[in-house]
């Protein structure tokens, strides 16, 4: 067993050779000579051992330092370190391309893996046990007929990674025992015979599969000696699962190139087309043999021929281009294609071309509905039956504080609250249940401004060409400022119709004033003597008292009505809102402190003068604090120190325009909402008969209408009332009354 590894190495059908590098006079590698080479190694290379052996490398390769790789420096490098190189290398004389392993088992030496030097036999195990794939070598015993017959005496490394077992666990142990289906497999009828024959052969490529394998070998079995066979293998099953792969790909690949919704085009350096497909033929109306030949150009309508040639030009420069051009079918018809195009080599241009006339009308026109889409006033939105957004233009995004990319894959949701969110899902359930257009106006939130506001949509659902539901596109638009104007027309007509009621009412209150006067005084008169001439403490007493009691009361609500009747007729002069306050305040202040109510006055200092009839102000503050102190009263008794009344004079602009704005405040019952249209009725109230006529706010409307001003409240139930009143500051406004 001397030589058995050395054996081993020498009857591999891998060829190798063994180097010393050669160093000059400053220690520097500049050469490499040939020691040992073996008969593969002569096959491989063409070249003979006799003729090499004790040669310089640049001897045997005269054109090495010509060459652009530094090979002396490589070959160096490699043998200052313990690990083994490979790389591959082209044969031109044979024409073939095979790898090289190189390995340096001892200093300035080297070994090329297809050759080796003469070594020791230290040295051959080493190289074998280092080989790049498995060896395992068997010793025969009896007549070699049965798998029971080749004991397994060494295995290298790379054959322990392939078995996934440590060696001494498989010394020792029969080929049966190590790989069960050997015979299945084949592999014991060249064991057989090359033990008996002693020629080396290749078992060749195939799968392996039992229990714990199921792999692909690649096997080159040969004899060392008698009794001693190798089997040299490498699992090849990722390269036949890469082959399988790529052939996998190949069939892919053409059955695309057979299927493709493009035509493809092949192109040669010159332009003629050198192949293509059947869409090819099928977008240019010509048969196969009718498109090779022609070049590039010859397709392209006269007007684009240059763009056409200058576009070929470019893609041999840049190896890639993507154009729109306009060719020309075999009928004449004129199309819009889309080029797509890449380099694959200087002989080779890979064409892909889509015939996008009709997507380029259809782009046309829904760059026009876009346009008309993305107005600035209107917004649109697309969404599926789950309220996920599809699609949307800036205007719906941006009223809801975002922006249209931001909302892409959301859901509907985010444009409501908790409380909105029913109402619009089920709008969506209707909308695709019904199919039909449907008009609603729904409520949304704006997440970044945190407001609600009225959006009315139109919305409808999508079909395909086949009828089937696809997606619901719906129209929107932000109804705020409609609806604020919308409330200040319906505001306006109120103020007419109440101003209409108003003057009717004046001129009736009038003449029924006059006419009621004179009998009630006679009733108040007759009863005041009956008074006189009665005892005290007799019935008629009472009764007269009784009947002069009413008559005042409605000689009183007379008053009012002549009063009504009468505005417009005392003459205007400049005055300060705070006098009529504190005069008013005069007046009522006993009554206030008496419901023990909190009453507050804030007026704003060096208010402008306003232009006015201070009775009638002073009539329209008494008026709206009376019913403050009643609402208040009304709803916390009589003893409470939870009434609070609020008084505040401020200057305002409105409309270009400044006014001197009184508001009154309390946090009494306030006003419900079925009532709040006719609080400026005449004689609408909603006190007890003996408490309120219905004329006070009727009155106070037409006061402050006859000044040019405004007045109008906020109400809440149970919560507060504040009414405002605005009045004109005067045009001497920057007079000051001290």
């Amino acid at each position: 067993m001397d030589n058995f590894y050395k054996d081993i190495i020498f009857e591999s059908s891998f060829g190798y050779a063994y180097h010393e590098i050669v160093f000059d006079e400053k220690n520097n590698p500049c050469n490499y000579i040939f020691l040992e080479a073996n008969k593969a190694f002569e096959k491989i290379t063409g070249l003979k051992a006799k003729d090499i052996i004790g040669r310089k490398a640049t001897e045997v390769f005269p054109s090495l330092l010509d060459d652009n790789f530094d090979w002396i420096k490589f070959y160096a490098d490699a043998t200052r370190t313990e690990s083994h190189t490979s790389y591959s290398r082209h044969s031109d004389k044979y024409d073939l391309d095979y790898w090289i392993d190189v390995f340096s088992p001892n200093k300035n030496h080297f070994v090329t893996f297809f050759s080796l030097m003469q070594l020791s036999e230290t040295n051959f195990k080493n190289l074998f046990n280092n080989m790049p794939i498995g060896g395992v070598i068997y010793k025969v015993i009896n007549d070699g007929l049965t798998g029971e017959d080749y004991i397994a005496l060494d295995f290298n490394k790379k054959a322990c990674i392939y078995e996934g077992k440590n060696k001494f666990d498989m010394v020792g142990k029969t080929s049966y025992e190590l790989r069960p289906n050997l015979n299945e497999y084949g592999l014991l009828d060249v064991f057989r015979h090359v033990w008996k024959t002693g020629i080396p052969q290749k078992f060749g490529t195939k799968r392996y599969k039992d229990t714990q394998f199921n792999n692909f070998y690649d096997i080159d079995v040969f004899r060392l000696s008698k009794d001693t066979i190798v089997a040299i293998y490498d699992d090849v099953s990722d390269f036949i699962a890469s082959q399988n792969e790529l052939e996998e790909k190949k069939d892919n690949l053409q059955a695309y190139l057979d299927n493709a919704p493009y035509g493809i085009f092949i192109a040669d350096k010159y332009g003629h087309y050198v192949e293509v497909n059947e869409e090819a033929c099928r977008i240019t109306g010509y048969e196969e043999n009718e498109l090779i030949g022609k070049t590039i150009s010859d397709l392209i309508i006269e007007p684009q021929k240059q763009k056409a040639i200058d576009s070929f030009k470019l893609l041999k420069s840049q190896g890639i281009i993507d154009i729109e051009i306009q060719y020309l079918t075999k009928s004449g018809e004129i199309r819009w294609g889309g080029v797509r195009a890449s380099k694959q080599n200087d002989d080779k241009y890979l064409i892909f071309v889509e015939n996008i006339t009709e997507k380029k009308a259809n782009k046309a026109m829904v760059s026009r509905f876009e346009n008309i889409l993305n107005m600035e006033f209107m917004g649109y939105i697309f969404v599926d039956f789950d309220g996920t957004i599809l699609h949307s233009n800036d205007y719906f995004a941006n009223v809801h504080g975002l922006k249209a990319d931001e909302i892409i894959g959301e859901n509907l949701r985010i444009f409501h609250t908790e409380e909105q969110l029913p109402a619009a899902m089920e709008t969506v359930r209707q909308i695709k249940e019904d199919q039909t257009m449907k008009y609603y106006e729904v409520m949304h939130w704006d997440s970044k401004n945190k407001r609600e506001f009225p959006m009315l949509m139109s919305a409808t659902v999508m079909k395909d060409e086949n009828g089937s539901p696809q997606y619901i596109a719906a129209l929107a638009q932000d109804i705020t400022d409609y609806k604020i104007l919308e409330e200040k027309n319906t505001q306006m007509q109120m103020m007419l119709q109440n101003q209409q009621k108003l003057e009717s009412i004046g001129t009736l209150a009038s003449g029924v004033a006059h006419e009621i006067n004179n009998p009630i005084n006679g009733i108040m008169n007759y009863s005041q003597l009956i008074a006189d001439s009665t005892e005290q403490d007799s019935e008629n007493y009472i009764f007269a008292n009784e009947i002069i009691k009413e008559t005042k009361r409605v000689a009183g609500i007379v008053n009012s009505l002549l009063q009504f009747s009468r505005q417009g007729k005392t003459s205007y002069s400049n005055a300060l809102i705070s006098d009529i306050i504190n005069s008013s305040r005069m007046l009522i202040e006993t009554l206030i402190k008496h419901d023990y109510i909190d009453f507050t006055v804030d007026i704003q200092d060096n208010l402008p003068q306003i232009r006015c009839r201070s009775q009638q102000i002073q009539q329209v503050l008494l008026n709206l604090i009376t019913n403050a102190a009643d609402s208040l009263s009304e709803k916390y008794g009589k003893e409470t120190d939870k009434k609070k009344l609020q008084l505040r004079a401020l200057l305002i602009n409105k409309n270009n325009k400044e006014y001197v704005q009184i508001q009154v405040e309390d946090n009494g019952m306030g006003i419900s909402g079925e009532i709040k249209t006719q609080i400026f009725d005449p004689f609408f109230t909603t006190k007890p008969r003996n408490k309120g006529t219905g004329l006070g706010l009727a009155i106070s409307y037409g006061i402050i209408s006859e000044h040019q001003g405004d007045i109008y409240f906020e109400s809440e139930k149970n919560i507060n009332t504040i009414f405002f009143v605005d009045i004109p500051v005067s045009a001497d406004k920057n007079q000051l009354l001290i």
